[in-house]
Order: C-alpha cells, then sequence, then structure tokens
C-alpha cells in the first residue's frame, strides 16, 4: 500500500508529516474581518440607498513600507518563520512545523523601530468608501466589502463586513414583510376627516376611512409592503 517497495508505519508517518507541514506553508492566513454597524430605516430599505461611509482602518506604515524598521534574521529559526518540533517515539513519533516563538513567524526581528509606528508596521486612518444598500435589507443583515477592511502584515488587506440595524424612521417601522406607519391626527381631524393621505417610499396613497374608526385597530393596505421573494407584506396605518 506504500508503494509496492514494502515500506514501514514510521515511513508512512513520516510522509504524511511531510504532507501536512507542506499545506500549512501554502496556505497563507488570512487577514481578519472588520466589522461596522450601519443603521438603516425602513424606507431606505424598501428603496434601497446607496451610503458614503467614513471609518478608521489600519494601512501600511509610509515611514517604513510595512517593515517596522531596520531587521535582522532571526537566530532561532534562520529567517525561516518556522521551527520543527518532534512529539512521541517510534512509529508514533510526529514532527511538527510551528511558528518561531522567537519572531513569531516572521523570520526576522526588528533592532531599529519605526519612528512613524513604533515597530507596529501599520497606521490609523480615516478612509471613505460608497456602499449600495440593496432593497429589503433587515436586522441581522450582513453586507461584504472585499478587501475595505484593516492591513495586517504578511496577511494583506481584510474584507469590510457591514452589520445591519433596522431603526424606525420617517414615521415608518418595518416587521417582518409589512410596512407600519404612525399616524398623527388631532381630535378634530378624527372626527371630520372622511379620507386619509398617508406617505409611502413609492408615493403618497389616499385611503378611505370606514364610518366607525378605531385607534387600536390598525389599517391596512394590501401589497404596499415590502417584496421578499415570493412574499408581498402589506401596509399597516397606526392612527
Amino acid at each position: 500500500p506504500f508503494g509496492g517497495g514494502g515500506g514501514s508505519m514510521e515511513d508512512f508517518f513520516n510522509m504524511f508529516n511531510q504532507q501536512q507541514n507542506q499545506q500549512r506553508q501554502r496556505r497563507r492566513p488570512q487577514a481578519p474581518d472588520k466589522v461596522l454597524n450601519i443603521n438603516i430605516d425602513p424606507v431606505e430599505s424598501y428603496l434601497g440607498v446607496e451610503r458614503e461611509l467614513n471609518y478608521q482602518v489600519r494601512t501600511s506604515c509610509g515611514g517604513c513600507q510595512g517593515t517596522g524598521g531596520d531587521r535582522e534574521v532571526c537566530n532561532t529559526c534562520q529567517g525561516h518563520g518556522r521551527v520543527r518540533q518532534k512529539f512521541g517515539n517510534g512509529v508514533f513519533a510526529q514532527v511538527v512545523d510551528t511558528d518561531c516563538p522567537q519572531c513569531q513567524g516572521e523570520g526576522f526581528n526588528i533592532i531599529n523601530p519605526c519612528h512613524s509606528c513604533g515597530g507596529q508596521k501599520t497606521k490609523p486612518s480615516f478612509t471613505n468608501v460608497r456602499v449600495n444598500i440593496p432593497q429589503n435589507v433587515d436586522s441581522g443583515d450582513f453586507l461584504r466589502l472585499s478587501g475595505k477592511g484593516d492591513f495586517y502584515p504578511n496577511r494583506g488587506v481584510g474584507d469590510l463586513i457591514l452589520k445591519v440595524n433596522m431603526v424606525k424612521g420617517k414615521g415608518f417601522e418595518k416587521v417582518n414583510s409589512d410596512l407600519v406607519y404612525h399616524h398623527k391626527v388631532t381630535v378634530n381631524d378624527f372626527l371630520s376627516m372622511k379620507s386619509l393621505e398617508v406617505p409611502h417610499p413609492s408615493s403618497k396613497i389616499n385611503i378611505p376611512l370606514p364610518e366607525v374608526l378605531d385607534t387600536e385597530k390598525p389599517l391596512r393596505v394590501r401589497g404596499k409592503g415590502f417584496k421578499i421573494q415570493n412574499v408581498t407584506g402589506d401596509l399597516y396605518i397606526r392612527l
């Protein structure tokens, strides 16, 4: 089973460990995501909206070009960034490559830190990005912007994740696929009005009122809510 040349279990484990170590070396650690909260009101969710965001990110230091300063080769790993450790004995022995504890896998140590970033290799800065918020987003939805996050040395730039928070706005509220509008009226208006004109994200709507009005029961206009997949919600007006 090991190539027809006899072989042993120790040869098999050595081959397995070598393959695992090669895979670890090829697999470059990804930069973590950066998460920002964004508030969206029901009208923006109904129509979709373009937003310009201004937020803080960590970028590569321009003073040292992201190196952190003057460096020297790590004596522990000889610049490889990895050290080999053997665990167990005999056929159960495993050789594992791990990040060098002296240089944290960098392969070098900083001997003269950059004055601009203090050897951190990154600096905080502010950036702008325009993002199109799609229709029908709701609280708990996530939007990913590739390459708009923080810079991490030896990992690159991470993604920006926008976490949507639905908030009340312009008198509207989003409840699942339904749109709820809170309309305030005076007592005289309440007693005399025969119809009601209310705003809507698409256009104003004129609603004929029933003979008996009950402020505990909202008025309902079918099909004027959110269109989510195959479900179309309704508009409710709470007086």
